[in-house]
């Protein structure tokens, strides 16, 4: 896999693309309310990703993508670029839901850049997307520790504010859950 230090230029040109997606998503999803609110998560991907690669024509970003999906995390990367998609929808009319598990055990190496792509397929139906640990709001443990997304999440109050480590010192620790089990104690 081939990564880049991604500048400001890539990460523009990404977010551009993100956006072109998002508008696309919602001019169809206006067209056609029932198909987009009775997708499976799995068929959501599809469609972003196919979505994805028709906004990137004559981008940077062109040929790109890819769908990796399945239990590997984020489902969708630019290998050229070292960015990638974690793909997330509801049918409910609220803008959370529960994340990755806080160990990222199936994370894809040397994809530094995360973005959470999310539909809220409900009416009205929506598309947002966010710099991935920009809407980590919290821990939820489940059978693993696994983060709670809000896309509505306020600067300064991600679980990394709490916790006063960032995102990537979290995931390249050791014991990515120490300074959490650590914060959830007080």
């Amino acid at each position: 896999m081939i990564v880049s230090n991604s500048d400001l230029g890539d990460r523009v040109g990404f977010e551009n693309v993100l956006n072109t997606t998002a508008s696309k998503l919602m001019y169809e999803s206006k067209r056609n309310i029932e198909k987009y609110k009775g997708l499976q998560p799995v068929q959501f991907e599809k469609l972003v990703m196919k979505i994805l690669e028709d906004s990137s024509v004559g981008t940077d970003f062109e040929r790109s993508f890819e769908h990796i999906s399945g239990q590997r995390f984020p489902d969708i990367i630019s290998e050229k670029f070292g960015y990638g998609i974690e793909v997330k929808k509801t049918i409910s009319n609220h803008w959370v839901t529960l994340g990755n598990s806080i160990m990222e055990g199936n994370r894809v190496d040397n994809v530094d850049n995360i973005y959470l792509f999310f539909g809220k397929l409900a009416q009205p139906i929506e598309f947002k997307y966010r710099p991935y640990e920009d809407c980590l709001s919290d821990v939820v443990i489940s059978h693993s520790p696994r983060y709670f997304v809000d896309m509505n999440l306020s600067q300064g109050e991600t679980i990394f504010s709490k916790v006063g480590k960032s995102y990537n010192d979290i995931r390249k620790s050791k014991n990515p859950f120490q300074p959490i089990k650590k914060y959830l104690r007080k």
